[in-house]
């Protein structure tokens, strides 16, 4: 008992930790930022008559694609978190979600040619979206937990880091960056996938895994039922709620160029 009232007192640690997951795992969001550079580094970029980059760029679609399967793969892979904390802790999920976010950006900064760009939609869509997911529904789902009474709170915060890791790494990435962004491209993926991932490794040691708790009502104590994975997948709710997030996976093609629309 003495224990179980200790953690509850620290349970704010684990906000912290969750703050430092979002805020690293958000840094994805700004990824449109290297679609020009890599552009450039493949001799990609079309000129106007001025020698400046043209407003339509007809490979661009190629290269922001990255991010759109980035993005499906984040929200395919949190279907399987739950079990995953299940078996190994959101500590150890966590870890290791950070590391494969830090691992695929040092593979994605060894990429120099066009032929190449297969790896990118491997390692920064597939792997780096995983990770991506697997750590914000892990960290999400699980600061929940610890604040039952405060579900809105605390989404609120998490989500708000999420969101600011893309807004403050799109000035960071830009540093990395500098004038000759095709020569400092490299050090910018390294640069950013080192910094996010030690957000998410320093934020996941201070996670701890929330006692179950059953919701009580007036009538006693009742246990909501859990679904697996398999039983999702049974019900007809599953498959809407699939189709929603193809129709939203093919929006944010669209977050993919933000930074490339209205520039010349």
């Amino acid at each position: 008992m003495a224990t179980e009232t200790k953690n509850m007192d620290r349970r704010w640690l684990v906000i912290v930790g969750t703050a430092m997951v979002q805020l690293g795992v958000g840094t994805f969001y700004a990824w449109s930022i290297f679609n020009t550079p890599i552009l450039r580094m493949f001799h990609q970029i079309v000129l106007d008559k001025n020698g400046q980059a043209a407003a339509q760029q007809p490979h661009l679609g190629a290269v922001s694609l990255i991010f759109s399967i980035g993005a499906l793969a984040l929200a395919l892979s949190t279907i399987f978190v739950a079990r995953l904390v299940r078996r190994f802790g959101v500590r150890r999920v966590t870890i290791g979600a950070g590391l494969m976010f830090g691992l695929s950006t040092l593979v994605i900064s060894t990429i120099h040619q066009a032929s190449q760009l297969w790896m990118f939609y491997l390692f920064a869509g597939v792997v780096l979206g995983a990770a991506d997911g697997i750590a914000y529904m892990a960290t999400l789902s699980n600061a929940i937990k610890w604040y039952p009474e405060k579900k809105g709170l605390i989404s609120g915060i998490a989500i708000a880091f999420y969101g600011l890791g893309s807004f403050v790494f799109k000035f960071i990435d830009a540093a990395f960056l500098g004038n000759d962004v095709v020569k400092n491209l490299p050090t910018a993926f390294i640069g950013w996938g080192m910094s996010a991932m030690a957000l998410i490794l320093v934020g996941a040691l201070l996670l701890r895994d929330a006692p179950d708790v059953a919701p009580a009502n007036q009538a006693g104590t009742i246990k909501n039922h859990e679904f697996t994975t398999v039983e999702m997948l049974r019900t007809p709710q599953a498959y809407l709620l699939f189709l929603a997030l193809f129709t939203i996976s093919l929006s944010v093609f669209m977050t993919g160029i933000a930074t490339n629309l209205g520039t010349t």
